[in-house]
């Protein structure tokens, strides 16, 4: 199994054996095979453990197993307790959410601090299957198919050429130890509903199916890249400043064509429908179309694409009597409570005396930056919303809320910032709700 995972690297240009890589260890059997495999090949490396303080004496007896086999090796062992419910209950987002966003800034904080050259997580390919079931269940393009990438920027994954099995069979035959995640045996989770119930009757139909998707997927990702080429060349000429013109004739005279345009239109908020609806009707000269933030409009075998001048820059005043405010396609209610408060999904609280009025509601521009809960520095927005997943057709409807210094309190939806948050001697909350 070690000759195949350096072959994996090496294949694929991972990284470099003189690279420094941080190891990101639960303590889990995938991460301690990970750990074993660093190891045995005398790679560079520090460990990083989460702990999340969602299950107790459980999570403390992980934090603890992990840091003694990070020593026992002599391994540069790094370890964060997180506020994981409290994080999640101030952005409103799920507690898995707040688990991927805490873990994921810090392990990039900790790249910059100690000099680390990649972070490698513990990923395999039943991982990347179960994704691209959950993307088909969910609706998903091209991207959502292929899975889970080895690479990506700075994370590396590179036990994705193993299964499940092959893991288990590789802590057996090495006699290593392991701690067990008792969230694992849930099915209230839809991952491991598809882990326990979906799986093995996809593989009664095909024993083979984790290297059946393996070659799947590979091939998809080929597809992806043509596909993505395809689209700059398209950009590339026909990408003027100002207004977008995209001429149709381009395209192939068949329906793969819809494919190839709802690449382009996605990213300006379009939906796949209206790609299609486009290009059905791209015979019709003045035919338009309107996404959040953009409006399209055919002629002569062009398509024509400009902002929404009037939304894209609209801004909101709040003061500190305002109660309501509706903005484009949402509405916010705003009240000043009194600490503590019970969090809901949708609410975003703020520590009132820490705030200047009036505040500013609008969309977010290249350049903002703020420090997101749990930071210590500051990041671009633009960042932000990578790092949050966000799809390219939804970062245009993005808003902010600033201060009347124009500090950005909130990425509404996606986090607040550290600057604001709820302290313990917090006395007044200033509470935003989407309705």
């Amino acid at each position: 199994m070690l000759s195949t995972f350096l072959r994996y690297i090496k294949e694929k240009k991972l990284f470099q054996d003189s690279n420094k890589l941080l190891l990101t260890i639960s303590g889990g059997k995938d991460s301690v095979v990970l750990f074993d495999l660093c190891q045995r090949a005398g790679f560079h490396v520090g460990v990083a453990h989460c702990n999340f303080q969602l299950r107790g004496e459980e999570s403390n007896a992980d934090a603890v197993f992990v840091e003694n086999l990070a020593k026992k090796h002599d391994f540069l062992f790094h370890i964060k307790h997180f506020e994981t419910k409290n994080f999640a209950q101030n952005a409103g987002i799920s507690t898995q959410m707040a688990a991927r966003e805490l873990r994921y800034t810090w392990f990039e904080n900790l790249k910059n601090e100690f000099g680390y050259d990649y972070i490698l997580t513990a990923h395999h390919l039943n991982d990347s299957l179960e994704t691209v079931l959950l993307n088909l269940v969910h609706g998903t393009g091209i991207a959502g198919l292929r899975g889970i990438l080895g690479k990506q920027k700075n994370i590396i994954r590179p036990m994705l050429c193993f299964s499940r099995k092959e893991i288990d069979d590789y802590v057996q035959e090495n006699n290593l130890i392991w701690r067990e995640d008792s969230s694992n045996n849930s099915d209230n989770y839809q991952r491991n509903l598809l882990r326990h119930q979906v799986v093995p009757i996809l593989q009664k139909i095909n024993p083979s199916l984790e290297k059946t998707f393996s070659q799947s997927a590979e091939r998809l990702v080929l597809l992806e890249q043509f596909i993505k080429n395809q689209v700059n060349e398209i950009k590339k000429e026909k990408l003027p400043t100002g207004e977008i013109i995209i001429d149709l004739q381009q395209f192939p005279e068949n329906d793969t064509a819809i494919v190839l345009l709802h690449e382009i239109l996605k990213d300006f908020g379009f939906s796949y429908l209206q790609s299609s609806q486009v290009w059905q009707h791209r015979e019709k000269v003045g035919k338009k179309y309107l996404s959040q933030s953009y409006e399209l409009s055919i002629d002569r075998q062009q398509i024509i694409i400009k902002q929404n001048q009037e939304e894209s820059t609209k801004s909101y005043i709040i003061t500190a009597e305002t109660k309501e405010i509706e903005a484009r396609n949402f509405k916010i209610n705003c009240s000043f409570l009194e600490s503590p408060i019970t969090f809901e999904k949708n609410k975003w609280v703020f520590d009132a005396d820490k705030i200047v009025f009036p505040l500013t509601l609008r969309t977010w521009k290249y350049g903002d930056k703020f420090q997101p809960l749990g930071m210590k520095g500051m990041k671009k927005v633009s960042d932000f919303l990578i790092d949050r997943k966000v799809p390219l057709a939804l970062k245009n409807d993005v808003f902010v809320l600033c201060d009347a210094q124009n500090e950005i309190m909130t990425v509404l939806g996606y986090g607040i910032s550290e600057n604001v948050k709820i302290r313990e001697d917090t006395k007044r909350v200033f509470l935003v709700q989407q309705c």
